[in-house]
């Protein structure tokens, strides 16, 4: 990154400004490139997230080079997170022992009866969850994900609709891109990192 042509394509290159930016619904790098600091692990702490030490990076131009370092930086402050969770983990079993909601081990479903039929259960009718409505969100590598379930009391959602962050990253592309060269545009998509599935509709 440190090299001048690098330097030369990505500073003042396809710039988005704060504003436009949250009027598009950005979240994530692309969000903090621009210089507004918002991480939903710090303002809105989930999974114990309070509990470690780490900064969130936010740029200042909301150019192609603050999104690539931006999201840099970023690697740094995970693995902090990841070594801070690594001395948090306690000793014992990761998952829950309930078959009402959790696949019973391999070894239990190819040799006992039981085990097969509540794999089986589990499989096709789900996990019956109460009745309601429910919103969350974490803060993904590209930003907000969110999921908004309906639930009828069944073990399948009655309603599911998935918040991805590249479906409103790529809703303001065209803003950065106007009065760029058609080679900027390229490297751009590469600095909001959009990921094509995100994208169907």
């Amino acid at each position: 990154l440190q090299n001048r042509i690098v330097h030369d394509r990505t500073q003042g290159t396809c710039v988005l400004t704060p504003e436009t930016a949250l009027s598009y619904g950005y979240t994530g790098p692309n969000l903090r490139s621009t210089g507004v600091s918002f991480d939903l692990r710090k303002d809105s702490p989930y999974y114990n997230y309070e509990a470690f030490d780490f900064y969130v990076p936010v740029g200042s131009q909301g150019d192609i080079y603050d999104r690539m370092m931006v999201r840099f930086e970023e690697i740094f402050e995970s693995i902090k997170i990841v070594r801070q969770a690594m001395k948090m983990i306690p000793e014992g079993p990761v998952f829950v022992d309930d078959h009402r909601v959790a696949l019973p081990p391999k070894d239990q479903v190819y040799n006992k009866i039981e085990g097969l039929a509540n794999h089986f259960k589990l499989i096709f009718e789900g996990v019956k969850t109460p009745a309601g409505e429910w919103y969350d969100s974490y803060e993904a590598a590209n930003g907000e994900l969110g999921f908004h379930f309906v639930s009828d009391g069944s073990g399948t959602p009655y309603k599911l609709k998935v918040r991805p962050p590249c479906f409103y990253a790529m809703g303001g592309f065209h803003e950065m891109i106007e009065g760029e060269m058609i080679a900027d545009a390229v490297i751009n998509l590469g600095s909001i990192n959009i990921i094509g599935g995100e994208l169907d509709r």
